[in-house]
């Protein structure tokens, strides 16, 4: 994954969380951290609410899990898929 990113610069969801991407340096949870690529940064979802990390993942499990949920939204079982 490519190297330039802004530090702490926040996507917001109305779901009440916002997404972050921060140098691997800076997770919360870097033992719970799934990622074998070797990922520079990691992505965090913050809550709202408390103002917490509440979950993190690398840059390639965060597109390979957006991957899943844009195929759960068009009703697709496998990312890629179309039924339109």
């Amino acid at each position: 994954m490519c190297a330039n990113y802004a530090v702490n610069t926040s996507v917001v969801f109305q779901s009440g969380f916002s997404a972050q991407k921060v140098p691997r340096e800076e997770a919360k949870y870097p033992d719970y951290l799934i990622c074998s690529h070797g990922c520079k940064e990691v992505i965090q979802l913050v809550s709202h609410v408390s103002g917490e990390v509440e979950f993190e993942l690398c840059a390639i499990e965060a597109l390979r899990m957006a991957q899943v949920l844009i195929a759960a939204v068009h009703g697709d079982t496998e990312p890629g898929d179309t039924h339109d």
